[in-house]
């Protein structure tokens, strides 16, 4: 039964998000019905994880789907893409029976009226309609949602659709959110001739403090205990966050980290890394778990020389 206006005025503003596993049926075809229960519930088991450590709560599950919520819209975008991560890394790392899962991810921030294991209104609505309308290893989102969220956070979107999810109703914009590094990297090949541009001094400033990776220091690790090269005291960052690396006239970063990296170039691109890792250009800032807006002291500054 859909609420009645004066219900509705007691919703307020949430991001809700639906998280699915792709090919189920075929899993439960291919693989019989205990073992195929065992993996989606792992796999539930995974995307729970990953709602929680962004400070979200999973309404209800639906199968093999799950219904989360998040007050900070930020925190939902950031868990949509963690999740892919998440569960192709909990497959990577055999925690399915049944061998690696796909998932697809779809949300909307917008007006939610919270009841005992459900949600009601325009957000989880649109939610629902935005998943459907994903494919396996996609996050779609839609415009009202990433004009919720920091600039940073909007980058690495690509806009896909305008499309209206009731007849007559107000068309919204999709947009796909991308998680995959390589495929950030293909996108920009695309536009770009190929070029190598020899560097040979990577200097990161900490807190005042600078430190230098090149060919006499081609190693730096950062973390949040001593022992690391540049320690980040935060609660956020991990024990052994990240690794710095020179080799062959270039840097790169790896993540090794439970809370991610994000890596905000000058010029305004931002890429989030999850156990990944990514070549370092020009100059920029790192932020070792979280967003800079939750992790203030866990912001490095770089630049390529």
């Amino acid at each position: 039964m859909e609420p009645d206006a004066e219900t509705l005025d007691a919703a307020r503003p949430l991001l809700v998000l639906y998280a699915d596993i792709s090919g189920s049926t075929r899993l439960f075809e291919e693989h019989g019905d205990e073992q195929a229960r065992t993996a989606c519930a792992a796999c539930i088991q995974v995307m729970t994880e990953v709602v929680e450590r962004h400070r979200g709560s999973v309404i209800k599950t639906i199968g093999d789907e799950i219904m989360a919520v998040f007050d900070d819209p930020a925190r939902g975008v950031m868990a949509g893409t963690d999740l892919q991560g998440a569960v192709r890394g909990a497959g990577q790392e055999g925690r399915f029976v049944t061998g690696e899962l796909r998932i697809k991810v779809g949300l909307h921030y917008g007006l939610a009226l919270e009841e005992v294991d459900d949600l009601l209104g325009e957000a989880p609505t649109v939610a629902q309609h935005v998943i459907k309308l994903a494919k396996a290893d996609q996050v779609l989102t839609t415009l009202a949602t990433l004009e919720a969220v920091p600039p940073m956070l909007r980058s690495a979107t690509r806009f896909l659709e305008r499309v209206s999810f009731t007849p007559g109703g107000e068309p919204h914009e999709v947009h796909e959110l991308i998680w995959e590094v390589s495929g950030l990297t293909q996108m920009a090949d695309v536009n770009l001739p190929e070029r190598r541009v020899e560097q040979t001094r990577l200097v990161l400033v900490y807190e005042g403090r600078e430190y230098v990776c090149d060919a006499d220091s081609p190693m730096l690790s950062i973390g949040r205990v001593a022992g690391n090269d540049i320690v980040v005291p935060t609660d956020l960052t991990s024990r052994r966050h990240a690794d710095i690396e020179y080799r062959r006239g270039r840097f790169s970063i790896a993540d090794n980290s439970a809370n991610g990296t994000l890596v905000m170039v000058e010029n305004g691109g931002t890429t989030s890394l999850r156990r990944e890792d990514l070549a370092l250009r020009g100059a920029g800032r790192l932020c070792m778990g979280g967003i800079p807006e939750e992790n203030p002291r866990g912001i490095i500054e770089y630049r390529c020389e």
